[in-house]
């Protein structure tokens, strides 16, 4: 029984050798954490206004 990496390409914990396509997935990852980041900045901001407007409390 050999082990031939070759034929394990789609195997889980494979590793990625094109440098184009782990840059792409670099900048993807990179764009949807800039997302998160704004949509939980933005929350923050208008959690103040929204507490007023929905007569919130911590109760």
């Amino acid at each position: 029984m050999s082990t031939n990496r070759s034929s394990d390409a789609g195997a889980p914990g494979s590793t990625i050798q094109d440098p184009r396509q782990r840059r792409t997935i670099l900048v993807g990852v990179c764009i949807a954490l800039m997302a998160v980041i704004a949509s939980v900045s933005g929350l923050n901001v208008a959690q103040p206004e929204l507490t007023i407007a929905f007569d919130a409390s911590i109760r």
